[in-house]
């Protein structure tokens, strides 16, 4: 049955406030929009999970390794071949990949990570910044030693491999040799840089609950129907219950302490006038109805990395490889086949839309409603 929107939405406005300040990077812009009517849906299970593929491979290898703060990275590979690695956005883990090690690790050696404070992975004392999480990255690259790989990032992740990319080229090309980047941006999520003073006043208002609720021993996500709603934010037009469900239980596992930290370092992400340094051959992905990172911030990347091409997903929302894994799978094969002979950036021009090259690199959709701000 349908439920009609609460009198009093103050208390889910409250709850939802910090998840949907991450949705700054992917976990609930526009709390506003938890006022819609949402339809009510029965708790879904882990068989529901392994039904559906959203279970890691059974026989994967899984690693430890640990980080000079006194922290704790946790590793998952499978299979063998030209080595493709994925690090997961704001909320997620390493689980989130499940399809891609399903899809890919019968000829690619797979491996994803689980950031500081997600999954089965633990902070140190240096904290949640995008350069301490940038040291973890390449800490794990050197442990199981990478070489060549595809580097796929999604949302938060994306900016992570992006600010690695600008602050550790050298280190970083030394173990990577292509970028996917998928969901994200290189910048301010809402596509306007704040005033510092009004920057610092929205960043408190997204901590205070986040830090309410760690000191209640509360959980990261809500309850109910602010819990619904959220669950169906990051999704495209076709959003499929049970994944919504998965991607609800990866959030639960991360602390809202930690998330009123990471706030802080998305908040200060900004390298939009610094794309053209990135040197390594680069293929971004976007959904048309991501409402987290909407398209525009992928077109920009697209028209400030040299070469690198765009693929649109007709329909597709935030959590690209959940929604759409099998057209992701194809933009990292055609990534990891590009790059694995000598370097070489390509310097050609063109967007891909579902596979197909369309002209305008960089170019804007008239049916994109970018926002004011630096372009």
């Amino acid at each position: 049955m349908r439920v009609s929107r609460p009198p009093r939405p103050r208390r889910i406005t409250r709850r939802a406030v910090g998840m949907g300040a991450a949705g700054l990077v992917g976990a609930g812009i526009g709390v506003g929009l938890v006022r819609r009517r949402v339809r009510s849906t029965p708790p879904v299970g882990e068989d529901a999970f392994t039904v559906a593929g959203l279970h890691l491979p059974a026989d994967a290898t899984h690693h430890e390794i640990e980080i000079d703060d006194g922290g704790r990275v946790h590793a998952v590979e499978r299979g063998s071949g030209p080595p493709i690695v994925l690090v997961h956005g704001i909320t997620a883990s390493s689980a989130c990949w499940a399809r891609q090690f399903a899809g890919l690790s019968d000829d690619h050696r797979v491996i994803a990570l689980d950031w500081r404070g997600h999954g089965q992975s633990m902070a140190g004392s240096g904290g949640f910044g995008f350069d301490r999480m940038a040291d973890d990255l390449l800490a794990v690259l050197d442990a199981l030693d990478v070489h060549r790989a595809v580097l796929a990032g999604h949302s938060m992740g994306g900016m992570i491999t992006l600010h690695t990319a600008l602050r550790s080229p050298d280190r970083l090309q030394s173990r990577v040799a292509g970028l996917a980047l998928v969901g994200t941006s290189p910048g301010p999520p809402l596509g306007v840089t704040f005033p510092p003073l009004v920057a610092a006043g929205l960043l408190a208002a997204a901590r205070r609950p986040l830090l309410a609720a760690d000191r209640r021993g509360k959980g990261l996500v809500p309850q109910g129907t602010a819990s619904t709603v959220l669950s169906r934010l990051p999704f495209g037009s076709r959003a499929d219950r049970v994944e919504r469900a998965f991607a609800l239980s990866l959030a639960g596992v991360v602390a809202p302490s930690a998330m009123a930290e990471l706030l802080g370092a998305m908040a200060d992400f900004d390298v939009r006038d610094r794309l053209g340094e990135i040197v390594l051959p680069t293929r971004v992905v976007a959904g048309t109805r991501d409402l987290l990172l909407p398209p525009f911030h992928s077109r920009r990347l697209v028209a400030g990395i040299p070469g690198a091409s765009l693929t649109m997903l007709a329909g597709c929302g935030h959590m690209v490889m959940l929604e759409r894994p099998e057209a992701l799978d194809a933009v990292l094969r055609e990534l990891s086949r590009t790059v694995g002979g000598p370097r070489l950036l390509d310097d050609t021009d063109g967007n891909v839309r579902d596979g197909v090259a369309v002209p305008g690199v960089g170019g804007r959709d008239p049916n994109d409603a970018e926002p004011m701000g630096r372009a």
